[in-house]
């Protein structure tokens, strides 16, 4: 039982790790190349001044670094977006099949909703496609008379059934997130935007420090 559960350790420590693009951490007030949404927007870079009421930056909800995107919008509204061909992605994008983005809703003491309305992909011969039933099932939430804790989520959305429909060298790739909530909410903070592929085993961190913490015990059992 004991070389048993040792080869189980080994075996899940050796599997390969998926390294992430990372493709929105907006570290040190950097725009990482996302946009106001033209088409409900202005289409300008969100660290224009333009934009300075909407989109500003925060450490509150920052899952990967020491800051997130806040956004400032209540309603509904398309909102975020990136262009993958004017920032170098399309690669990895076609390399990958899941993009993900972490989003948190700050504390609140106010009754309401909000939530994330839609994550859509629009690219060359697929046109524009939500990624998931609208709103996005995972993000919704409903605050009570009192309102409610700080809330975090990470959305995932699988794209690998566009792939080959886009084909080998797409002209364009975009992201487009829109939010929605009640009038007496509307803050979101976004971090950690990424794409990952689901054919790549990614042990979660705490994971492997238990395994490794029981393959430590059990050598120290039998000495």
């Amino acid at each position: 039982m004991k070389k048993l559960f040792v080869y189980i350790i080994l075996v899940i420590l050796s599997m390969p790790v998926c390294a992430a693009t990372v493709i929105g951490n907006w570290e040190n007030g950097s725009s990482d190349g996302w946009i106001d949404w033209i088409e409900w927007g202005n289409g300008q870079s969100i660290t224009s001044p333009l934009n300075a009421s909407k989109y500003s930056f925060s450490t509150i909800g920052a899952t990967s670094g020491t800051e997130s995107l806040k956004v400032t919008q209540s309603g509904w509204g398309q909102t975020l977006a990136i262009k993958l061909q004017n920032n170098g992605f399309v690669d990895d994008f076609l390399a990958n099949t899941i993009f993900q983005i972490d989003v948190t809703y700050p504390a609140t003491n106010a009754a309401g909703w909000q939530e994330i309305w839609e994550v859509a992909l629009n690219a060359a011969w697929y046109g524009w496609n939500p990624l998931s039933d609208d709103p996005v099932p995972t993000s919704h939430v409903d605050y009570g008379p009192d309102g409610g804790p700080q809330k975090t989520f990470t959305l995932s959305f699988d794209y690998s059934s566009a792939l080959s429909k886009i084909g080998s060298n797409p002209g364009y790739v975009e992201f487009i997130l829109c939010t929605n909530s009640d009038a007496g909410h509307g803050v979101f903070y976004f971090d950690n935007a990424r794409l990952v592929n689901a054919n790549e085993i990614v042990p979660e961190p705490a994971t492997i420090a238990f395994l490794g913490l029981g393959l430590v015990l059990f050598r120290k059992r039998g000495n």
